[in-house]
């Protein structure tokens, strides 16, 4: 978990995306899938540039989970050992084997952070994928 220069993400009201996230991948491939997030409502300030273009990094006690969209079953589930978001220079990151996932489905990501007070957020920001021969 290395952050670099990146600054930490502390608001209550935050919104999560993916920034390479595809729709369809294939069933033997690996894929690093990134996490980022941003403030819901960032401070009026005059710029030259977007407060939404900054880069900012969950706290280290974020996990994700993978859930089959049609039946609801999980299929990777929340885990502190396994399941545990990345961190480098460029921000949050997961990494998946897709090999074990059945082809023609779709699943969605789901995100946990649990912040220094130790309540548990989780998100469910419509991260679509695929898995395709």
């Amino acid at each position: 978990f290395a952050t670099g220069s990146l600054n930490p993400l502390t608001a209550d009201n935050i919104v999560l995306y993916s920034k390479n996230l595809r729709q369809n991948y294939k069933t033997d491939s690996k894929t690093r899938i990134r996490i980022s997030g941003r403030n819901r409502y960032e401070q009026r300030t005059f710029a030259t540039s977007s407060n939404y273009t900054t880069d900012y990094y969950l706290p280290e006690t974020s996990y994700y989970s993978v859930q089959d969209v049609v039946t609801d079953e999980v299929i990777i589930p929340f885990s502190d050992d396994y399941t545990k978001l990345s961190c480098d220079t460029s921000g949050n990151y997961m990494d998946l084997w897709l090999d074990s996932f059945m082809v023609e489905r779709f699943y969605k990501i789901i995100i946990k952070t649990t912040d220094s007070n130790g309540l548990e957020n989780y998100y469910d920001n419509k991260m679509y994928f695929k898995v395709v021969r």
